[in-house]
């Protein structure tokens, strides 16, 4: 948990056994009057609230995942959040919308989930643990759901988030990430997980970033650095570029969102590109929606401007 959490205000759930004590009758509930369903069963009253402590970057799809689960929960409170539902609620960076399918586990043995919108799991490696209101498996072992759900790209941008300093997940090392991964035998993508060990980087800030770092891989260029120190004589300190090949001295710069909302942060960027590029170094932006093809091409040329083989 973050440590400022912030408190969020969403409406009460309830199933319809308990209809009177909301004051809607079964005809209310069938008209949608004051409520509205969210699971089978299962209501939102408009006129009540719950209050759930949420960590301070949760945005509108953790609180609709949050909602949909807690509300699951109320009917069927041995299904346990697993998988990419879980890991959307512990901030790992997983390709998660909010109309997604909702993942939840039950004890092995124990009749799995079965409703619209809800994929059921059962197994026998579950331990329960509380999370902002709600239950959800415990992290390593969603960690091991997830090496046989997920690509290996987005894996790796799991792997690079518990490397690294996405939101409020745990600063891992590397042997300690493996020995998680190798700490079970056997279970389903253990071998993609490795694979994805060995290409996952510490010192990533962002899902955007790994994306990035993998498209130029994948372009068959040289592998940059991950934010290394670089030391310029016109600053007090360091700078960490998100990526860059040091020795031809060229950054590359991941434009997230953040940047353009956060003055401060903007104008630390400001200052750092032209503090790169009276030094002599080529900086090279890029955001979500630019094309791989397009920042690997400006990449290449620069290395080429450079005189680097590629």
């Amino acid at each position: 948990m973050s440590a400022s959490p912030k408190r969020i205000e969403l409406p009460a759930l309830f199933c319809s056994a308990d209809r009177a004590e909301h004051g809607l009758s079964r005809y209310q509930l069938t008209r949608s009057r004051g409520a509205t369903r969210i699971h089978r069963g299962v209501y939102e009253d408009a006129g009540r609230t719950r209050v759930v402590i949420a960590p301070r970057w949760a945005d509108p799809t953790w609180i609709e995942v949050q909602q949909r689960l807690a509300a699951l929960q109320t009917v069927r409170p041995d299904a346990v959040g697993s998988h990419t539902t879980a890991a959307l609620l512990l901030g790992l960076p997983t390709p998660y919308r909010a109309d997604a399918l909702l993942h939840v586990t039950v004890p092995f043995g124990t009749r799995p989930v079965r409703r619209p919108g809800v994929v059921g799991h059962a197994s026998r490696h579950l331990d329960p643990r509380g999370h902002c209101g709600v239950r959800i498996n415990r992290g390593d072992l969603v960690i091991h759901e997830l090496a046989g759900h997920l690509r290996i790209g987005d894996l790796i941008a799991v792997f690079d988030a518990l490397l690294g300093t996405w939101q409020d997940t745990p600063d891992l090392t590397a042997e300690e990430l493996r020995d998680l991964l190798t700490g079970r035998a056997h279970y389903r993508g253990r071998r993609a997980a490795l694979e994805a060990l060995t290409r996952a980087r510490a010192g990533v800030r962002s899902p955007g970033e790994t994306r990035t770092r993998l498209a130029i891989v994948a372009a068959g260029l040289p592998e940059p650095e991950v934010a290394p120190a670089v030391r310029l004589p016109s600053l007090p300190t360091a700078i960490h570029p998100d990526m860059a090949y040091v020795g031809p001295r060229i950054a590359i710069e991941y434009e997230g969102p953040q940047h353009r909302l956060d003055e401060s942060q903007w104008d630390r960027d400001i200052e750092r590109y032209g503090a790169l590029v009276r030094h002599g170094w080529i900086v090279i932006r890029t955001t979500r929606r630019t094309s791989a093809a397009r920042f690997c091409r400006e990449i290449r040329e620069a290395l080429e401007l450079r005189a680097v083989p590629v």
